[in-house]
């Protein structure tokens, strides 16, 4: 099963706006309204039938935002903690 070539556009388009942002900026407390104020100015492809494309987008790029800074905060986490394990030995 494929996505849908609006919501493929999408997600593209909001992991371009993440990429860009974490590539000139680290992450900090206020990172996700951040990369949030960053999308106000970009057109995103809606998804969805007429009546609910504002509501689902809205869902998906609040969904999308939180898993990828969720991950990546992770991630950075686990680099931190091998790096203090690696320090000790």
């Amino acid at each position: 099963m494929y996505p849908s070539i609006r919501l493929y556009n999408l997600i593209h388009s909001l992991e371009e706006k993440f990429t860009e942002h974490f590539s000139c900026n680290e992450i900090q407390k206020n990172s996700l309204f951040d990369v949030l104020n960053c999308l106000k100015n970009v057109e995103l492809n809606l998804v969805g039938y007429s009546l609910h494309t504002a509501i689902l987008t809205t869902q998906i790029v609040k969904f999308y935002m939180i898993t990828r800074i969720y991950f990546m905060f992770r991630k950075l986490m686990c680099l931190e903690i091998t790096n203090v394990k690696n320090l000790n030995f």
